[in-house]
């Protein structure tokens, strides 16, 4: 029987292109040849096996592998003479409809194809693989070579990019900021889908276009110079038109990309109706500035004092900055114990701030830049402020109100026309002296003074010159008693003089002498001369009285005694005077 031809293997045909090389050389030719391709084929051998790529040789004819490297087999899970008698279709995963036009011809020249399929494994797994086949003939034959990569790796990459993709679409798509990528020359490359939403422009219509296009004109200059000179992160607000060119006010952020220094991202945030809200407020604030600026008393904030520790003012009103004749920044460095006059209010006033006591109406007088003092009554109240609890304290000015307090209470107790104590502060004043006298075992003196001959004056001269008179004869007095005596008009043409601090009843005569000394020579008023005389009666407590009244009483009768006996002399009272 004749022997059926077998084509032989790949490996085959090389060996028997060895074997040909001994045929005409010699037999040390041959050898070292064969040697060398032997050497060849091993070095061949391990590259292929250390190759992470599948590969494999198929039979052109036949459809079935000849051999195969490492990889493949360790990858497949087959062994080669397991896959030699496998087709191409077992373990590789070709559509029908591909199969035509990859291996259902004869190949008669080289070609080179690729396509991504799958591998399937002899577990059953799939390996996803991206293949190139090449054609290429050896010994007469045709074979195809298939070298196939694992891209399992690169599909999972791919996935996850597209995952990361789909993630930041859909943040893009629910952003409501306006993220546009501009070139160089800022023109738009590329815009999130909130433009559509804010401006109504879809992103095919805007691309390609100068992002100026987009700015109101008042604004150009402003964003032109804050885009020519982006080295950090820049912040500021404009105006841009929509499609409907309608005026939208936005908040920008600019800067350079990160991955390309020649480009920038510019995020717009539609700010129209904070905008809005911050005019309000803004007008609200004017508003209530002018309220609060127009309001006749001092309002000052500060916190709450801790520890006894006053802190600067905060806030403060146009009013107080009048009240203390000084700019709000001047004021605004002090704290409320700068501002208030030293004394016992102030020290009350502040030990009712660090003990909570808030209340109204307290009395204190404010210092101002130039020194003079404003009297105020303040009204204290507590607020809270942010996280601060806070002391507002309304001031009110009652200076005009204490000045007539003060003008009445001194019309009250002295009198008008020579400015002397009167009868009433008079009374009081040694009252007081008389019980400071029993204490310290004193003795004190009353003079009661009668000017002589003084009706005389009003009648010839008239009122306003007896006037004059008596406020030059009151002036006179007071410079001749001494700085503890007390000189008082008791009415008409009468005076009285308290003397305290007596050791002997005596100690009253240079006194009386001084004055009486006084009217030997005449008074000059408005160019008249007029000559006067007085008379004085003294009683001495507790001598002659044990009270004001009587005191007053007996110095009057010896004064009238003075007075009968001729007059410009003085008497001390005693019991048989008349």
């Amino acid at each position: 029987m004749q022997e059926t031809s077998k084509e032989p293997s790949f490996v085959e045909s090389i060996r028997r292109q060895l074997i040909g090389l001994g045929e005409n050389s010699s037999k040390k030719t041959y050898y070292g040849e064969l040697r060398e391709k032997i050497q060849y084929l091993e070095r061949f051998r391990t590259l292929l096996d250390s190759s992470t790529d599948m590969i494999l040789l198929i039979n052109s004819q036949t459809k079935k592998l000849i051999d195969a490297n490492l990889c493949a087999i360790k990858r497949l899970g087959y062994s080669v003479k397991e896959l030699e008698k496998m087709s191409i279709l077992e373990f590789i995963n070709i559509k029908e409809d591909e199969y035509p036009e990859l291996f259902g011809y004869i190949v008669s020249k080289d070609f080179t194809k690729s396509l991504v399929t799958e591998f399937i494994c002899n577990d059953g797994k799939k390996i996803p693989v991206e293949i190139i086949i090449t054609s290429k003939r050896f010994s007469a034959q045709w074979y195809y070579i298939i070298i196939a990569r694992d891209i399992s790796e690169k599909l999972a990459k791919e996935a996850e990019m597209k995952a990361i993709e789909l993630h930041y679409t859909k943040i893009l798509e629910n952003i409501s900021d306006i993220i546009i990528e501009l070139s160089e020359d800022f023109k738009i490359l590329s815009v999130t889908p909130s433009a559509s939403k804010i401006l109504g422009y879809q992103n095919y219509e805007i691309i390609g276009h100068s992002f100026y296009e987009l700015v109101e004109n008042k604004d150009l200059n402003l964003v032109i110079s804050a885009l020519s000179n982006v080295n950090n992160d820049k912040h500021i607000s404009f105006s841009i038109k929509n499609k409907k060119n309608i005026s939208i006010i936005v908040s920008a952020s600019i800067s350079r990309t990160k991955y390309d220094n020649t480009k920038y991202i510019v995020s717009l945030r539609d700010i129209s109706e904070v905008s809005k809200v911050y005019k309000n407020l803004e007008e609200k604030e004017r508003r209530f500035r002018i309220l609060f600026n127009s309001i006749n008393e001092a309002v000052l904030l500060f916190p709450i004092p801790t520890k006894g520790r006053f802190e600067k003012f905060i806030e403060i009103n146009d009013t107080a900055c009048a009240f203390l004749n000084m700019k709000k920044e001047e004021i605004l460095n002090f704290t409320i114990k700068d501002i208030l006059a030293p004394g016992k209010e102030k020290n009350t006033l502040l030990e009712k701030l660090i003990l909570g006591e808030f209340e109204n109406s307290i009395p204190a007088e404010f210092i101002s830049k130039n020194s003079q003092n404003i009297f105020v009554e303040i009204d204290i109240k507590r607020c809270h402020i942010g996280d601060q609890d806070m002391v507002l304290l309304i001031a009110k000015n009652v200076t005009e109100k204490k000045l007539m307090e003060n003008k009445l209470n001194y019309l009250a107790f002295h009198d008008h026309l020579t400015g002397l104590s009167n009868r009433t502060l008079f009374s009081d004043r040694v009252q007081y002296e008389i019980s400071r006298s029993k204490r310290n075992r004193t003795f004190l003196g009353v003079m009661f003074l009668d000017l002589d001959r003084f009706k005389d004056v009003n009648d010839t001269l008239g009122h306003k010159i007896g006037d004059s008179l008596l406020q030059h004869v009151s002036a006179k007095l007071q410079e001749t008693i001494r700085e503890t005596d007390i000189l008082a008009r008791m009415g008409g043409d009468e005076f009285a003089i308290l003397v305290p601090d007596l050791k002997d009843k005596n100690e009253i005569r240079p006194l009386a002498k001084r004055i009486l000394k006084l009217f030997e020579n005449p008074f000059i008023v408005n160019n008249n001369s007029f000559k006067l005389g007085i008379s004085i009666g003294i009683s001495v407590y507790p001598y002659d009285a044990k009270n004001y009244e009587e005191l007053l009483t007996n110095a009057d009768t010896a004064m009238y005694s003075a007075k009968n006996s001729g007059g410009n002399k003085f008497i001390f009272y005693c019991e048989n005077i008349l």
